[in-house]
C-alpha cells in the first residue's frame, strides 16, 4: 500500500515538472491531485521562439535586440499576457518613457502579440512631434576628419565608414557583403523586410578599399570571421572619444544619411537613391535629406537679407 502510494507521488510529481517544462503555471496542485491549470507564455521560452521569429522576418539584429528588451520588460512585471496586463504595461511605458521608447516597446509587444496568436489588446502609440531636421548624422567636415584620423589609429573603423559612405548599406547588410563581390562591382542583397535589391561599389570605393577587406568578408573581425551589427556600433562609439567626433554621430545608420545626403549633392534623382537604400516608399527617402540644425540656420543666415 505504501509502495502504490510513493509510486502515485512520484508520477504527480513528474506531471508537475513536465507542466513546467511545457511553459504551463501551477495555480492550486496538491502532491496527489492537479486541482486547476492556468496557462500562460512561459517568457524565456516564447522569447527564445520570438527571437528566431524575428529572425525569419528579416528583422535587423539591432530591432531585435529592442523588441526583446520590450518584450522581456513586460515579462518581468507581468506573469500573464492579458488585456489587464498589457494595459497598466502601456500606461507604465508613457508615464516613464519619451514618445520614441515608448513607442518602440509598443511594436516590440506588438509583434510578440502576433507571434503567440494573442488579439485581445490593441496599443495606442504615443504621439511623437516631428521633427524637420536631423542632428545625429556626421556631417562633411567630420566626416573627413575620421576618415583622416582612422586611416593611421584604425583600420577597421576607416574600412566601415568608407563602405557605408561609398554604397549607403544598412549595418545587417555591411556584414554579409563578401570580398569577391568587389570584383564584378555589385551585389545583390537580402535587405530589410527580405526584399532583394542591389547595391553598387563605385570604382573609387573598390580602389581605396580592396587591399584592405578580410579574405572572406569586406568586414572581418580580429579572428578573421564574420563581424556582427553590434560589433561594428560597438567598434565606432568606441572610436567617437579618439578620433574627435561627437558620440551621437557615430553610428552606422549615420553614415547611411551621409551617403544620402553626399548623392542629392551631385545627383537630385531622389528616386534613384530610393532604390540604392531600399526604400519602397519616397517619403522614407526624403528623411535622408534633412539638414541638422546648425545646417538650416546656416542657409538661413545666408538666405535672408531683408
Amino acid at each position: 500500500m505504501q509502495e502504490e502510494l510513493l509510486l502515485k507521488i512520484i508520477q504527480n510529481q513528474q506531471e508537475i515538472i513536465d507542466l513546467l517544462q511545457s511553459g504551463l503555471k501551477i495555480s492550486n496542485a496538491a502532491s496527489s491531485n492537479v486541482e486547476s491549470i492556468t496557462i500562460f507564455p512561459k517568457s524565456d521560452k516564447d522569447i527564445e521562439g520570438f527571437k528566431k521569429h524575428l529572425i525569419n522576418k528579416g528583422r535587423s539584429e539591432n530591432c531585435i535586440d529592442a523588441y526583446v528588451k520590450g518584450v522581456e520588460l513586460f515579462f518581468r512585471q507581468y506573469a500573464t499576457l492579458n488585456s489587464e496586463n498589457l494595459s497598466k504595461y502601456e500606461q507604465e511605458l508613457k508615464n516613464k518613457w519619451k514618445p520614441k521608447t515608448v513607442n518602440l516597446r509598443i511594436c516590440g509587444m506588438t509583434a510578440y502579440m502576433e507571434y503567440v496568436g494573442f488579439k485581445d489588446y490593441q496599443f495606442h502609440r504615443a504621439k511623437e512631434q516631428k521633427r524637420t531636421f536631423c542632428d545625429n548624422a556626421i556631417n562633411k567636415e567630420q566626416y573627413e576628419h575620421l576618415i583622416s584620423w582612422a586611416k593611421d589609429n584604425s583600420q577597421k573603423v576607416w574600412l566601415i565608414t568608407k563602405v557605408i559612405a561609398g554604397t549607403g548599406v544598412r549595418v545587417s547588410e555591411l556584414v554579409n557583403l563578401k570580398t569577391a563581390m568587389l570584383e564584378q562591382g555589385y551585389a545583390d542583397i537580402i535587405g530589410k523586410g527580405n526584399k532583394q535589391r542591389r547595391i553598387y561599389f563605385p570604382d573609387r570605393l573598390i580602389k581605396d578599399i580592396k587591399n584592405h577587406c578580410g579574405k572572406t568578408y569586406i568586414i572581418e573581425n580580429r579572428f578573421g570571421g564574420q563581424m556582427t551589427s553590434r560589433g561594428v556600433s560597438s567598434l565606432l562609439i568606441k572610436a567617437a572619444p579618439k578620433a574627435g567626433v561627437p558620440k551621437e554621430v557615430m553610428h552606422p545608420h549615420s553614415f547611411r544619411h551621409f551617403f544620402a545626403k553626399e548623392f542629392l549633392k551631385q545627383n537630385n534623382d531622389i528616386t534613384l537613391l530610393g532604390d540604392l537604400l531600399g526604400h519602397s516608399d519616397i517619403s522614407t527617402t526624403a528623411i535622408y535629406t534633412r539638414l541638422t540644425s546648425e545646417e538650416q540656420a546656416q542657409q538661413i543666415n545666408e538666405v535672408v537679407g531683408w
